[in-house]
This record gives C-alpha cells, sequence and structure tokens, in this order.
C-alpha cells in the first residue's frame, strides 16, 4: 500500500469516528460560517448547514456570545467558549473554540459542542427549588435565622424586621450585637452546649431597644456544614396583653371583694342600726323620765355619753357603707374649690401647727356633681391623713383643684379605677413632704381595716375609696419613700356627672300632742315597743304587727282605720314595701312611713311621691314624730 493509499485511510477512519461521535465537530472562518461539520442537527443534512453562519442554527440572544469568543479566538489565539440554546432541538449547549494556527495565523477555529440540556435543566430546577425556600423561609411569620458557630449565615425577613436591619446587613453578626449584655452570656452557652429547649432572653434592636424574646433553636445539617436555626417570637405584644390581663383580673377581685363587702357591711348596717335605735329611743325616753332629784346632772351626762356613743356608732356604720358606696347620696353641682377653701380653713386649727396648708386654686373653680357632705369628708380625710404624715414635723401640705381630660394611660395608673371610662374630669391633689409609702403599699392604703398609723385608724382612706367609686370617680397616688406623697382625687366634670338624685325637704318641727291612728310593724320586738311606746306618748293610737303579713292582714280587715301606716323594710314573710304595695291597692290614698337599716331602698314609681316617706335607722324620736305628723297633716 502505497503512502497516498494509507493517508486516505486514515482519513475515511477519522471521519467515521468524527461522525460517529456525539459531540458536534465544526470548522468555522473568521465569518463565523461552517466549513466542516462531522454531522448535522437532527432533521437537516450537512449540505442544509455546511456554508451557513454557525448563527443561524442558534436561538435569538446567542450572537453577542459567538461573536465575542470568535473574536479572542481569531484576534488573540487564545481558546474561548460560549453557551446558546439550539434553534433546532431546542437544547441548551456548552461550545468551546480553539484557534487553528498555520503559519503563524489564524484563518480558522476548531469548534467541539457539547449538549448540556440536562444539566441545564437541573441548575435550573435547583435555582427554582433554591427561590421557593427562600420566599418560603420570607414569607414565614416568626423570625428565623442560620448560625453557623454562633454567627449569622442567614436570616429572613422576619428576623430582619424584627432586628431592625437589612438582611444582608445581619449575616456576620454574632449574639453580642443581637441580644442584652446580660442575655449574651446565656444565648452563647446554650450555643455551646448544643441545648435545644427553647427559652427566654432580652433582644436588641438596632436602635437600641430592647424587648422580650422566646428562642427556639434547632441543630442542623446546612450545605453540609453543621449549624443552627433559631426561631424568634418577640414577646412584647403577649407581655403587654398578660399585663392587661392580670390588670382586669384584679380589677375583677377588687369588684367581687367590694361586692362581698358591700352584702356584709349592708347586713351589718341593718342589725347594727336596729340596735343602735333601741339604743338611742330608750336613752331618749329615759332623758324625758328623769326626775328633779340632785342626781339628775349625773344622769344626764350619763345618758348624754349613751347617746353620743349610740350616735358615733351610726357613723361608723356610714363609713362602712361609703366604702361600698352603698350610702344615700344628695347629689347636686358643688363648686371643687369652694369646698376645698371652706374645709381647709375648718381644719387649720385641728391639724398640727407645724403643718402649712397652701392652696392652688384656680379663678375659676371647677364643678362636679356630688353629695356635698361626702365630698367634704373626703378632702378632710386626706388633709388630715397628709398632715399625719410629716408625723409633727414642720411641713407643708399643698392642696390643689384644677380641670383635666384623662386618658386610657391614665386610667390605667389609678389606684382605685373607676367603674366606667373617665374622660372629662375635675380633681383635687394633696400632697405632703412626709415619709412616703412603698409601691407594694399603695394599693392596700384603700383596704378596709388596713393602715400605716396607730390603731383604730383604718377607715378612712377605704371609706374615701368607697365615696369617690359612688360617684363615679378614681383615685392616683404617686408616693416615694422618703420623698412625700401626692393623693389625687377625679370625680366625672358637672357636665358629665350623675343626675341629681331628689331630696325631700325637712319635715316641720312637731307639736307635743299628736291626733291619729297609726299601724306599725317591725319584727324587732324591742323596736316595736319602743315605736309604740314613742307615738304614744304623743298622743298617737297605736296598732302594732310583727311582721308584714299581720300587718296586711290587719289592714285588710279595716282599710280605713288606719290614718298612717310604719313599716320596716325587712321583715319575714312580707317586707314593708310588698306590704304598702298592697295596701295601696286596696286604698290608694294610705299614707306610709318605711324604716330600714339598709340604705338601698327602691320603691317603685308607684310608691314614690309625697304620701311615701323614708327613715334610716338609727334616728331620733323627734325624728319619727316629725315624719307621722308630717304625713297626717296631708289632705
Amino acid at each position: 500500500m502505497d503512502e497516498d493509499e494509507s493517508l486516505k485511510t486514515k482519513l475515511e477512519r477519522l471521519e467515521r469516528i468524527a461522525a460517529c461521535a456525539p459531540e458536534f465537530m465544526a470548522e468555522v472562518d473568521r465569518d463565523g460560517v461552517l466549513t466542516y461539520l462531522n454531522h448535522p442537527a437532527p432533521g437537516l443534512t450537512l449540505a442544509d448547514m455546511l456554508g451557513t453562519n454557525i448563527a443561524r442554527w442558534q436561538m435569538p440572544g446567542a450572537e453577542a456570545g459567538i461573536r465575542a469568543a470568535l473574536a479572542k479566538v481569531f484576534e488573540q489565539h487564545e481558546p474561548a467558549s460560549f453557551e446558546s440554546q439550539g434553534g433546532v432541538t431546542g437544547g441548551w449547549y456548552h461550545t468551546r473554540v480553539a484557534p487553528v494556527i498555520e503559519s503563524g495565523r489564524v484563518d480558522r477555529a476548531i469548534l467541539i459542542t457539547h449538549n448540556v440540556t440536562e444539566q441545564k435543566r437541573a441548575e435550573l430546577q435547583l435555582r427554582e427549588r433554591q427561590e421557593w425556600f427562600r420566599q418560603l423561609v420570607d414569607g414565614y411569620i416568626d423570625a428565623m435565622a442560620v448560625s453557623e458557630q454562633g454567627r449569622v449565615i442567614e436570616v429572613n425577613a422576619a428576623c430582619a424586621r424584627m432586628f431592625g436591619y437589612e438582611p444582608e446587613a445581619m449575616v456576620g453578626m454574632t449574639a453580642a450585637a443581637l441580644a442584652t449584655p446580660e442575655s449574651v452570656s446565656m444565648v452563647l452557652d446554650r450555643i455551646r452546649r448544643g441545648d435545644v429547649t427553647e427559652y427566654e432572653v432580652m433582644g436588641q434592636r438596632r436602635n437600641g431597644e430592647t424587648f422580650p424574646t422566646l428562642i427556639r433553636p434547632r441543630n442542623v445539617t446546612y450545605y453540609g456544614r453543621p449549624a443552627r436555626i433559631s426561631f424568634f417570637t418577640d414577646l412584647t405584644q403577649a407581655r403587654r396583653e398578660a399585663d392587661e390581663r392580670q390588670r382586669l383580673e384584679q380589677q375583677v377581685h377588687a369588684a367581687q371583694k367590694l361586692e362581698t363587702l358591700g352584702m356584709l357591711a349592708g347586713g351589718i348596717a341593718h342589725d347594727f342600726n336596729n340596735l343602735l335605735q333601741v339604743i338611742l329611743g330608750n336613752v331618749e325616753l329615759a332623758a324625758l323620765q328623769l326626775g328633779d332629784g340632785a342626781e339628775r346632772a349625773e344622769i344626764e351626762t350619763q345618758l348624754a355619753q349613751a347617746k353620743s356613743a349610740a350616735i358615733r356608732g351610726s357613723e361608723i356604720v356610714h363609713q362602712m357603707l361609703d366604702y361600698t358606696g352603698q350610702r344615700p347620696r344628695e347629689v347636686k353641682p358643688v363648686c371643687l374649690g369652694s369646698v376645698v377653701r371652706e374645709m381647709t380653713e375648718l381644719l387649720r386649727v385641728s391639724v398640727s401647727k407645724n403643718t402649712e396648708l397652701v392652696l392652688d386654686l384656680p379663678d375659676r373653680a371647677p364643678e362636679t356633681r356630688a353629695d356635698p357632705a361626702q365630698l367634704r369628708q373626703v378632702i378632710m380625710n386626706l388633709i388630715t391623713n397628709a398632715s399625719e404624715a410629716l408625723a409633727g414635723q414642720p411641713g407643708v401640705v399643698r392642696v390643689q383643684v384644677g380641670a383635666v381630660e384623662l386618658g386610657a394611660s391614665d386610667l390605667a395608673a389609678m389606684a382605685v379605677a373607676p367603674a366606667d371610662p373617665l374622660s372629662s374630669a375635675v380633681f383635687v391633689a394633696v400632697s405632703d413632704q412626709g415619709s412616703g409609702v412603698s409601691a407594694d403599699t399603695v394599693h392596700r392604703l384603700f383596704d378596709p381595716f388596713y393602715t400605716t398609723k396607730f390603731a383604730g385608724r383604718g377607715l378612712g382612706l377605704a371609706s374615701v375609696a368607697g365615696i369617690v367609686r359612688a360617684h363615679g370617680g378614681a383615685i392616683r397616688v404617686e408616693s416615694t419613700l422618703g420623698a412625700g406623697s401626692t393623693f389625687t382625687v377625679y370625680l366625672p366634670s358637672a357636665e358629665g356627672g350623675p343626675p341629681a338624685a331628689p331630696t325631700a325637704a325637712p319635715p316641720a318641727p312637731h307639736r307635743r300632742s299628736i291626733r291619729g291612728r297609726v299601724l306599725v310593724a317591725d319584727d324587732e320586738p324591742m323596736l316595736l315597743a319602743l315605736f309604740t311606746r314613742n307615738l304614744q306618748d304623743f298622743g298617737l293610737e297605736v296598732t302594732t304587727a310583727r311582721d308584714g303579713t299581720e300587718a296586711l292582714d290587719l289592714f285588710t280587715a279595716a282599710p280605713d282605720a288606719f290614718d298612717v301606716v310604719v313599716l320596716d323594710v325587712t321583715m319575714p314573710k312580707l317586707g314593708g314595701v310588698d306590704a304598702l304595695r298592697r295596701m295601696r291597692a286596696l286604698r290608694p290614698t294610705v299614707r306610709a312611713l318605711l324604716l330600714s337599716g339598709y340604705t338601698d331602698v327602691e320603691l317603685g314609681d308607684d310608691l314614690a311621691g309625697a304620701r311615701t316617706l323614708f327613715s334610716q335607722k338609727p334616728f331620733s324620736t323627734s325624728a319619727l314624730l316629725t315624719n307621722v305628723e308630717a304625713l297626717l297633716d296631708l289632705p
């Protein structure tokens, strides 16, 4: 075989090998025109492709990459590559271009094209999964961070918002930048031990603000390396809601306690007032029966002391009722400044001489709707307490009056909160320079029988709280140990106050002798005997009943036999109000005097009017006779 035939055989073998190669092998000139191709694209022939520009067989957009690669090969004599999407198959291809150097010149280039469609599809799928995961992580409601050896390597959008950074800015941060100094050691210790139990620390935002956060850590593998993923929950709102829930629970507890004490106080008031009525009535009877002996003055003194003790007992009951808000009130417009000025003038002689009373009153003092007597008691108690807080040392007690608009935060700070929202208010503030009280003591100051003074002084502030609550008001206490206290009482302004309660005019003084027929009913035998004696001594004809049912039976038997009925409100079988209602059904014009040791007696519209009077026990014999006389004088 000669040399030419051997070369031809080798070329044919190379052609067969190139035709069977999976890659495309081509030769192009400087313009990118195909001068050789080992096999055509599917569906085409070599004749279709040879002599055409290689860019013709690519998807649009590949021209720039092809020109750049050919320029590098032909001008710099260096290999190059480009990626493109085939216009025939739609697949992705990676093409390497190498120069063919002859006599120091490059007039041709060799192209080897590898099909990378599967690899490209896998990369796209991976990129799509990564983007989907990023959207999932960023959309996660909880803050989340991935860290490696305590240093942040990935965060989601919620985490960046929580700490106040851009996500990229948090990469590389450590616990020292994201937690308070007191919490850093705890975080690092948990990371070092790989502890995955949840725990709470104080986080720190970019602006320096601190906040409580719950961390739930997990140990994971991140791109083949050990890492830690931490979920953060900002507890600020949860803590705020817990505090608000606790405040509401305390209010409910206080309301329940007040309701229980109210029931207790009401029951005590009823029974105790009955006993005081017996004592007071018998003392008055005894005083009327005194002779002219030498011992008269001494006995009168003793009876006066007994009467004074009975009246003082009644005042103590009133204090209990004030605390629970059950004492009847005579509500009307009151100038707060005038009441303060009046009370301070009266108290200047009773407080310590070392106490300087200073008034800060506006030219136009605000008004509220209140019971003047109860308001005087509030101001008296506050000023007296402030003076006693000075413990006899020289000091100033300042009393300020004004008007204010209250917001939700103001109401939340009250030691005694209003039952209903209070916005437009008037206030009286009493400040002292005493020793002050601790924060733990403030809320106990208004409990009945709690006192910071000597024994026996525990109902003062409790009754103040009851009066203020009954008027729809609130009390704020500001106190610092060693620096004094300020008690501020807020009451609804006159524009928004409760309507004034109707009040009966005081009856005219009674005459010595009264004529009439009276039916008296009371379940307390001593009181029944006392009232009978009082009425009979002044000329009245008295019929008695031991309960409401017996009284109704007597009245039903002879409706016109009685000019006045005197009924105790609370009696077994049938109470005085119901008994009177049934009597009025038989005789609508019957006149009645209702008696009660309680204070909250509801008569109803059908019983109210001039023909019905009410007396709260204990009352004097004179008051009893005056009311009966007033009823008898009605037409």
